[in-house]
Formats: structure tokens, sequence, C-alpha cells
């Protein structure tokens, strides 16, 4: 098992840390875009055009694997 560390970011800030042990790197990524999927159907109605997160997974020595982003953008909703 590998440690991987997985920290959501919103407008630059640091919201959540968490540390999760997966067999490989193809289990890391697939436990990425499941956090990833969770996120948007949970937090999706309250978006608004201008915001977003990032989702970033490093090993737990600290090398950079993946960055996985959210953001809108368009006409201001009333």
């Amino acid at each position: 098992m590998q440690s991987f560390r997985f920290q959501l970011r919103c407008r630059g800030e640091l919201r959540h840390s968490m540390t999760c042990d997966c067999s490989d790197h193809h289990e890391a990524w697939k436990h990425a875009l499941a956090a990833c999927s969770d996120m948007l159907r949970d937090s999706g109605a309250h978006f608004k055009p201008g915001d977003g997160w990032m989702l970033e997974v490093k090993t737990s020595a600290g090398e950079h694997c993946w960055r996985l982003a959210f953001s809108t953008s368009g006409v201001e909703l009333n």
C-alpha cells in the first residue's frame, strides 16, 4: 500500500486535506475521480459563475501526481 495526500483548495485556500492508503497510482486516480464526482453532486447546486475548486493529489513523499480542477465562468446569475 502507498499513502496519497488529497488536498482540496477553493480560491487558493486549503479547505480539506486527508491521507488515503491505495494499492497503487491507478487506485489513487480512481479515488480522486470519485471524490470529484461526489463534490460536484453534493455541492453543484451552490456554485455560481466564477466559483471553482481544485483537488491536488500527492504521494506521501510530496511528489505531485495530479491536479483535478473544476471552474465556472459566464453570465452572472441574478
